[in-house]
């Protein structure tokens, strides 16, 4: 049983852990625009903490949310069950640190609610960021052949085709299918809150628009793809789901998940000519230059490279062949600029 309260009961529940941590989730969602995948997360890991609070006996109080307090759920997050990976444990440090620095932010009787931040006591775990995967060609074409039962193959269709985090498309409404005249696009909320319309591809929009015939066309606030149970995707067995999908297909190089076909979808763009430009907005990136963590080189376009190099080397010597090509002037040649000269006197 949790010990009861060492602190004045005229604070009341102002000092309750717990109700601050369901209005720092309510200032994220309203205040800071974070989509409901990511609201997911948090709420994953404040839970956790207040778990390991009440195994504790700590009271459910911000005096609780200590150094020691942190360190001691981290050490068990890593031991739990499998144990959660570093990476994984230092996204929910930094959530944890998010709910501190609102806490200090708040005040009670003009004093802070956390005076410090806890976590920043805490030395974070060390993890070697591996660079997420993507399939090959003749990957691909496995993955796409093989036959799967009822929606399955529209959801991979679909991740395939709009190239959207799995959380935004697990999360999408039938009514934010908007029809444009021909054209069909998905509205999504986005990270950073921004609300976008993602086009659909005519073939996908025509499979989505079956598919909803074949519910009975159900209402707008009904999701828009389910699951096997008539229910709505949550985002990891919606991976996991691609990923047995990908071992059927004998794919072993890596474990496909979601995340790896929107890596994939951004190979296909770029070798269909999509410039980087246009493509991170299909990604729905907030800063364009993301774009280059998810441009990976196919081994053919490597060997293309090198012949295009190889050309250029005889395109280059045959220069000195031609008479014509004068020698670079100095600025030409990357110097300096040469100073004017003084003009002579009369």
């Amino acid at each position: 049983m949790p010990r009861k309260p060492l602190f004045p009961s005229l604070w009341g529940d102002t000092m309750l852990l717990s109700k601050h941590m369901a209005q720092y989730l309510e200032y994220r969602a309203l205040h800071q625009g974070s989509p409901p995948g990511s609201i997911a997360q948090y709420d994953l890991t404040l839970r956790s903490f207040m778990a390991y609070l009440t195994a504790q006996h700590a009271a459910d109080d911000l005096r609780s949310f200590t150094p020691e307090h942190v360190l001691g759920w981290s050490l068990h997050e890593r031991k739990r069950e499998r144990g959660i990976s570093a990476r994984t444990l230092s996204l929910r440090l930094s959530h944890l640190s998010g709910l501190a620095e609102y806490l200090m932010a708040q005040s009670f009787r003009g004093k802070p609610l956390l005076p410090t931040n806890p976590v920043k006591a805490i030395p974070r775990p060390k993890f070697k960021k591996k660079p997420s995967g993507f399939l090959l060609p003749d990957e691909l074409s496995a993955f796409l052949a093989v036959k799967v039962k009822g929606p399955a193959a529209l959801v991979r269709d679909v991740l395939l085709d709009t190239m959207l985090r799995v959380s935004e498309v697990a999360n999408a409404d039938v009514g934010h299918l908007i029809k444009m005249g021909p054209r069909v696009y998905l509205e999504t909320v986005v990270k950073g809150g921004n609300t976008k319309r993602v086009p659909i591809s005519p073939d996908v929009a025509a499979a989505l628009d079956s598919y909803l015939k074949s519910r009975g066309s159900p209402g707008p606030a009904e999701p828009l793809l389910l699951n096997g149970h008539r229910r709505r995707w949550d985002r990891k067995p919606l991976s996991n789901m691609m990923a047995r999908i990908g071992k059927r297909a004998g794919i072993t190089r890596i474990r496909v998940s979601a995340h790896k076909l929107r890596h994939t979808a951004n190979v296909v763009a770029r070798r269909g000519n999509v410039d980087a430009y246009m493509r991170s907005v299909l990604l729905n990136h907030a800063n364009t230059r993301t774009v280059e963590v998810y441009d990976h080189l196919i081994p053919d376009e490597m060997y293309e490279a090198r012949l295009k190099q190889r050309a250029g080397l005889h395109s280059y010597l045959a220069l000195a062949l031609d008479s014509e090509i004068l020698l670079p002037t100095e600025n030409e040649g990357g110097g300096e600029s040469a100073s004017p000269q003084e003009p002579k006197p009369n």
